[in-house]
């Protein structure tokens, strides 16, 4: 077996004026692996049951060889850029660029009745030849921004905001925007809150947001043929997995509110939030008609709902 890693990264951080920093970096990831087994025709040599010698007997000579190559390609930017107007306001605002591409290719060869005991395919009986290859490619592209704003320590506001594409999914459906956004009110940092000696810490905060999943297999959105050979050695088409046309993210939208308390030195605290989660068009494997001659195939099939409260106390 010959294994040959080869990792390369590169990075950029720089400051492009006051408050404006750009970081860039790309890196490629390449692994290749081979494995060949050979198997000489050698004469062997027993006992029998009685403990004498057996009649030495030749072994069937084989060969085999097999090399799989996997390849990552990373790239990713992002512009930051933070101000503070008016010794007030705090701004941040951020940029970014994400890219992802996979590949992975792998095939086989197998030969038998090698006519000279050499490790070579051609001296190998042709009868006895078995190939094979697979492989498939993934890629994910992603653009997002944020922006973070906060008066005065006390109002924070933040809003986010994904656009991503995936080439597991249709390809009418591999991208889609994901924003979220919350708010803020750090109470303590009142006036009217400032002189409450035993209060540490007091602050309500609300939110909503959507996440997407498209944690599938490669091609799910398509149906996938396998090659084979019949008895005759001709090379037929059959249907290995049925496709789900239109096959899109599945979507995650989750509002969320909550109260932190500290007091005496946040010696004691209690955090209480409040949450309702509502996932749609959940991928999952369902039944597939009878017809079709397969029992299930990968559908955007569910929704399902959480909601509830938790509470926190800490005391010290």
């Amino acid at each position: 077996t010959k294994e040959t890693p080869l990792t390369l990264n590169a990075s950029i951080n720089a400051t492009l004026m006051k408050g404006l920093t750009l970081n860039l970096y790309g890196g490629i990831d390449n692994h290749t692996s081979e494995n060949k087994n050979f198997k000489p025709t050698v004469q062997l040599f027993g006992f029998n049951d009685d403990g004498t010698m057996s009649t030495p007997q030749p072994r069937e000579s084989s060969l085999h060889y097999e090399q799989s190559k996997t390849t990552m390609y990373v790239l990713n930017g992002q512009l930051n850029y933070n101000t503070v107007i008016a010794k007030k306001h705090n701004v941040n605002l951020m940029a970014g660029y994400e890219m992802r591409e996979y590949s992975w290719n792998w095939h086989s060869m197998d030969r038998k009745n090698l006519t000279v005991n050499l490790p070579e395919f051609p001296v190998g009986d042709p009868k006895t030849q078995l190939n094979d290859s697979k492989a498939h490619e993934l890629a994910w592209m992603s653009y997002y921004g944020r922006l973070n704003y906060m008066f005065d320590n006390r109002y924070m506001f933040e809003f986010n905001l994904r656009y991503d594409g995936s080439s597991r999914l249709d390809k009418d459906n591999r991208w889609e925007q994901f924003p979220s956004v919350a708010l803020a009110w750090n109470a303590k940092q009142e006036r009217f809150l400032r002189d409450v000696n035993f209060l540490s810490q007091l602050k309500l905060r609300v939110g909503y947001g959507e996440t997407g999943n498209q944690a599938v297999e490669p091609y799910s959105a398509y149906t996938e043929l396998e090659a084979t050979r019949d008895a005759q050695n001709h090379l037929a088409l059959s249907t290995k997995r049925i496709g789900t046309p239109n096959l899109r993210w599945e979507r995650t939208q989750q509002w969320n509110g909550g109260i932190d308390f500290g007091a005496f030195n946040n010696r004691l605290t209690v955090s209480l939030d409040v949450y309702h989660k509502l996932s749609k068009d959940v991928l999952l494997e369902v039944d597939a008609p009878h017809y079709t001659g397969f029992s299930s195939r990968l559908e955007n099939a569910a929704h399902i709902l959480n909601k509830g409260f938790e509470i926190t106390i800490g005391a010290d």
